[in-house]
Formats: structure tokens, sequence, C-alpha cells
């Protein structure tokens, strides 16, 4: 029996290191090839479910409403600004005030926007304590003035993709993103066919093939067994 047992041992490593690549390149480009394409067509797949006909206009929607309320909120931080007795408060906060942008308080990113418009005006005071708000008038009038433009042309080039995509219609928008697909799904496809020292100049052909050959490393018969 023990006989028996040795002797299958024998065949399987025997099996494992003849079907191993005799070129560990090929093995290596094998499951390079293999990984490359399991990513590419999972962006892929990502690409169709986000840009679908409903799903971009929903997404530029989304945005074009959060370019409207930073606009709105702006707006009425420029009002204040106006308003305020500038050289009082900056006396009264300036020393506990922060070197930190208002703009990266008021804009750190699109939740921020939305939240910073249904702060009350106590909590709106404090974030302006904790910025450079109160530390030069004219600095602050003109940051906030500068981007109100950027976002009111923000506004106008998402209005512009809104009415671009709904001119054009779903039928040949479908037609439009089809192209795109098929242009992404052929780059693979001529990748792949490749001869090897052209496809590691792709960056991310190349991580592939360097993540293969580490696990070939470790288990090299076997890593060519599976990937012969």
């Amino acid at each position: 029996m023990k006989l028996i047992k040795k002797f299958i041992y024998l065949l399987v490593f025997v099996l494992l290191f003849k079907n191993a690549s005799a070129n560990p390149l090929i093995s290596l480009q094998n499951c390079a090839d293999a990984k490359e394409t399991n990513e590419q067509l999972k962006s892929i797949d990502k690409m169709v479910a986000l840009n679908s006909y409903d799903a971009i206009l929903k997404e530029h929607m989304i945005r074009l409403n959060e370019h409207k309320l930073s606009i709105k909120i702006i707006k009425e931080e420029i009002d204040y600004l106006s308003k305020i007795n500038f050289i009082e408060l900056q006396n009264k906060y300036l020393e506990n005030s922060l070197d930190i942008s208002y703009l990266t308080v008021l804009f750190t990113n699109s939740s921020q926007v939305l939240t910073w418009g249904k702060l009350d005006p106590n909590l709106r005071l404090e974030k302006r304590i904790l910025s450079d708000f109160f530390k030069d008038y004219k600095k602050t009038k003109k940051s906030l003035e500068a981007e109100l433009k950027t976002q009111k042309n923000l506004k106008t080039s998402k209005e512009n993709k809104i009415n671009k995509i709904k001119k054009m219609g779903e039928e040949k928008y479908n037609i439009f993103l089809d192209k795109k697909i098929n242009e992404k799904k052929n780059f693979l496809k001529n990748l792949i066919a490749k001869n090897l020292d052209d496809k590691v100049l792709n960056k991310s052909y190349n991580k592939h093939f360097f993540e293969c050959e580490k696990k070939r490393v470790i288990a090299p018969m076997t890593f060519d067994f599976k990937w012969k």
C-alpha cells in the first residue's frame, strides 16, 4: 500500500513537472492575459451600468443641482461680507482664526456643500472663524467672487451636456455608447494579440505581469501547470 502511495505521489510530481511550461514566459503571459482581460471586462460592465441614458442624465442633474446650490451659498456669503462690519468682527475673531482656506471649508466635497446649505447662522459663523475668512477682506471677497465665476461656468457646462444628451435622444445615445464600448473591447483584443514585449509597455498589463511573476516564485510548477 505504501509503495502504491509513493508511486501515486511520484506520478503526480512527474505530471506536474511534465506539464510545467518549458518556457515560463508562456505561463506568465497567459496569467497576465487573463488578469488584464478580467479587469478590463469588469471596467466595461461598470461603464455600461453607470453610463446608460437614464443613469448619465441623473448623474449630470445631481451635479447641476450641486453647482446651483454652490452658487446660492457663495452669493449668500458675498452678501454677508458686504453687510458686516468686517474690521469689528476681525478684531473680535482673528485670534481664533486658522490658516485654512475658507473655500476649503465651504467646498471640501459635494456632501459638504449640501451640509453647508442646512447650517444655521451661528454654525456658519463658527466655520468662518475657524478659517481665514476674517484675515483679509479683499482676499476673502476676491476668492468668493472667483469661486462664484467658476461655479457658474461649471453650471453652464453641465447644462450644455444635459441638453446635448437630451437632444441626441436615447436611441442615438445608445449607438454612441455602444461605439465607445466596442472601442474598449477592440483595444483589449488588440492588446492581448500583441507580442509580450509590446504588452508590457502597457502600464496595467505590466502590473498584472509583475503580480503573476511574484505568484510563480512561490510555486513555479503548480503555477505553470495552471497557466500552461
